[in-house]
């Protein structure tokens, strides 16, 4: 049976970080929490798109999501999962929520 969403996009937060009551630094710590259900496709072609500030970029992969998927910010780090192997990573260069599923672009 094949699925229209067979992958899991996670996304990263960063928590922690700042100064111990000492002054020392303390490291924030990366948070990879499961947001959606995702689809990627690999830029096989070279394609580009074209970013907020109008610079045409050649992408690494397309990944489709649901409606469901909430609002992702650009410049968010990302990752595709299928179980425990890493298929993408990376920060989104662009989100587009569409009329039938969103669409975001590494």
């Amino acid at each position: 049976m094949i699925k229209q969403y067979p992958y899991v996009l996670l996304v990263c937060s960063m928590v922690g970080g700042g100064h111990d009551v000492h002054g020392n630094p303390i490291q924030p710590v990366e948070i990879w929490d499961q947001v959606s259900m995702c689809r990627d496709e690999a830029n096989s072609k070279g394609s580009r798109i074209n970013l907020v500030d109008g610079q045409a970029f050649i992408f690494d992969c397309l990944v489709q999501l649901p409606k469901t998927c909430p609002v992702l910010a650009v410049g968010t780090k990302v990752r595709v999962m299928q179980g425990d192997f890493k298929r993408q990573e990376g920060k989104i260069l662009r989100f587009q929520p569409d009329q039938l599923h969103s669409r975001l672009w590494l």
